[in-house]
C-alpha cells in the first residue's frame, strides 16, 4: 500500500488480527491509520470509506465467515471492494508465529462470481503454497520460475481456473468506474495486511 499511495491521494487505513504485523505496517509507514481487530468483527461505520481492499485474507477463514466478511466489507465500501486470493489448493501452515496464517478454504473464480465480482487471474496454478513447486526449490524458484509465474499472468488474467492467484473486483457505485481507471492495485503490495480500508480525502 505504500507504493500504490505514493502519492499520498488516499488516506488508508490498515487492519489486522495479529500486532506484530500491525506494528511491522506502522514502522513502514504503509497506512495513515491503524487497527488491531479480527476482520471478522470490524468496528468501522457503514459506508464510511470509498474502496475496501483485502489482500490474501479470504483463504484464511472458513467458507461461511470468508462470505460473512464479503457482505460486511459491501456494507463499509461506498465504491468498490477489491480481493485477492490464491486459486486452486493452496495449503499453508501457520508462520512467522502466526496462528491465522494457516489457510481454511480456497475460493473459486464461481464463489467469487457468484457474488458478483468480476474475477481475473495472475501467475499460474500449483506454485505457491505448501506443497506447491516454490516450497520444493526454494531459492531456484525466485530465480528461475518466478519470472515465468509471472509471464504466465498475460494468459491467467483471463482464465483465473487455471491461475495461481485471483484478483476480484465489484463496484458498487458507478462513480468508482473513474476511480478504478486511475489507480490499479497490485495483488501483491502487501500480503501481510489482513484489509486495506481506502478513503478519497
Amino acid at each position: 500500500m505504500a507504493f500504490i499511495n505514493r502519492a499520498e491521494g488516499f488516506y488508508t487505513t490498515g487492519v489486522d488480527i495479529f500486532k506484530p504485523y500491525l506494528m511491522s505496517a506502522k514502522v513502514g509507514k504503509f497506512h495513515d491509520d491503524y487497527i488491531l481487530c479480527d476482520a471478522r468483527a470490524l468496528p468501522i461505520r457503514r459506508k464510511s470509506f470509498d474502496v475496501v481492499v483485502c489482500l490474501e485474507v479470504l483463504e484464511h477463514l472458513a467458507r461461511r465467515e470468508g462470505k460473512e466478511l464479503m457482505r460486511t466489507m459491501e456494507q463499509i465500501a461506498r465504491r468498490q471492494v477489491i480481493v485477492t486470493t490464491p486459486a486452486g489448493i493452496y495449503e499453508q501452515r501457520p508462520l512467522d508465529h502466526n496462528p491465522f496464517q494457516e489457510h481454511k478454504y480456497i475460493w473459486t473464480p464461481s464463489d467469487l462470481k457468484s457474488l458478483g465480482h468480476r474475477v481475473m487471474g495472475t501467475g499460474i496454478r500449483g506454485v505457491g503454497g505448501d506443497c506447491g513447486i516454490s516450497a520444493r526449490t526454494g531459492r531456484i524458484f525466485d530465480i528461475i520460475l518466478y519470472p515465468i509465474y509471472v509471464l504466465a499472468g498475460l494468459f491467467t488474467y483471463f482464465l483465473p481456473s487455471l491461475s495461481g492467484h485471483m484478483v476480484s473486483v465489484k463496484t458498487l457505485s458507478n462513480e468508482s468506474h473513474y476511480f478504478a481507471r486511475r489507480h490499479v492495485l497490485h495483488p501483491f503490495s502487501d500480503l501481510r495486511m489482513w484489509a486495506t480500508l481506502v478513503r478519497v480525502p
